[in-house]
C-alpha cells in the first residue's frame, strides 16, 4: 500500500509476540505481490485473531493487520463489506497514533479506494481538525495614508529589471527553488486525499499530480515521497474512470521503484500490484 513518508514509522518490533506479526504481515502481503488478493485476506484473517489474542485489540500492529485485511478483502471484490471496518481502522488509528501519524494516512489511502471500489464516494467524509480559540491580539495600529503616484515614478517593469543582477536577461528573473517543508507536504497530501475520499477522485488525481511536480522539482522524481505520490496520482485517476492512464502512468512508476529501491522492496511490489490491477480493469 503506498504511503507517504515524511513522518513517525512504527518503531521495531521487540516482543516476540510483535516480531511473530511483522514477520507474518510480511509473508502475507509478499504472496499478495502475486495476485491472489482473496488468499491473502484469508491470510489476514488469522493474523488478525492471533493479533487481538496477543497484543490486543489496539496495539499499532494489530491494528495494521486489521487494515491489511480491509484492504485485501476490497482488493478481492467485496469493498462494501470492509467499508465499516475501513472506517473504524481509520478512527483508532487517529486516536492510537495521532492524524498525522504515517500509517493513519496509509488507514485513509485504504478507506478512500474501498469507498471508491464499492461505488460509494458519499459514504466517508473527513472531518476538520480541531482547531484552538485564536489568542486575544491587540487593535491593529493605523495604517498611514497611501502615497500618492507620481508620473515620475518608474514603472514596476523598470523597477524590477533595474533590480535584477547584471547578465540576467530580462525575460528569465532568478527563481529561488523553495527548501521543502516536511509538515506542509504531509497537509497536501492528506488534503488531497479528502478530496479522493469525499467522492471527488479527478480533483484527488489533480492534486497529486501538482504536489508530484512539486517534489519532484525538489527532491527528485524517484524520492520515496515523489514515488509514493506518483502512486496516489495514477491510484486516483483509475478511480476517477481512466484505467488506461494509471496503468501508463504505473509502468513508469514500477520501473523507478525497481531502479531507485530495488525489485525486493515493498514499494516496488506495490507499484507492480497496483499496475496488475489497473492493467486488468483497462483491459477487461
Amino acid at each position: 500500500m503506498p504511503r507517504f513518508r515524511r513522518g513517525k514509522e512504527l518503531p521495531e518490533p521487540h516482543t516476540d509476540a510483535e516480531k511473530e506479526i511483522s514477520r507474518r504481515t510480511r509473508e502475507a502481503e509478499t504472496i499478495g505481490a502475486r495476485g491472489d488478493a482473496a488468499e491473502v485476506a484469508a491470510l489476514f484473517a488469522d493474523v488478525v485473531l492471533d493479533a487481538i489474542s496477543r497484543l490486543g485489540e489496539e496495539h499499532p500492529r494489530t491494528l495494521v493487520a486489521l487494515r491489511c485485511r480491509a484492504y485485501w478483502t476490497a482488493r478481492a471484490g467485496d469493498a462494501a463489506k470492509v467499508l465499516p471496518l475501513c472506517e473504524r481502522v481509520t478512527a483508532d488509528m487517529t486516536r492510537v497514533l495521532g492524524a498525522k501519524h504515517v500509517e493513519t494516512f496509509v488507514s485513509r489511502r485504504v478507506l478512500a479506494e474501498a469507498v471508491g471500489l464499492a461505488g460509494d464516494p458519499g459514504r466517508w467524509r473527513p472531518r476538520p481538525e480541531p482547531r484552538s480559540a485564536p489568542e486575544p491580539q491587540s487593535p491593529p495600529e493605523p495604517r498611514p495614508a497611501p502615497e500618492p503616484r507620481s508620473e515620475l515614478r518608474p514603472a514596476p517593469e523598470q523597477r524590477e529589471s533595474e533590480q535584477r543582477e547584471p547578465g540576467l536577461p530580462p525575460e528569465q528573473p532568478r527563481r529561488d527553488v523553495p527548501v521543502p517543508d516536511p509538515e506542509v507536504f504531509a497537509r497536501r497530501y492528506a488534503d488531497s486525499l479528502a478530496m479522493g475520499v469525499a467522492g471527488q477522485a479527478a480533483a484527488a488525481a489533480a492534486a497529486f499530480a501538482v504536489l508530484v511536480a512539486d517534489l519532484s522539482a525538489v527532491v527528485g522524481s524517484e524520492h520515496p515521497d515523489t514515488l509514493a505520490c506518483r502512486v496516489e496520482h495514477a491510484t486516483w485517476l483509475g478511480l476517477s474512470g481512466e484505467a488506461a492512464q494509471a496503468a501508463r502512468l504505473l509502468w513508469d512508476v514500477a520501473d523507478a521503484c525497481a531502479r531507485a529501491r530495488g525489485d525486493d522492496h515493498s514499494d516496488t511490489r506495490v507499484a507492480r500490484e497496483e499496475l496488475r490491477y489497473w492493467r486488468f480493469l483497462a483491459d477487461g
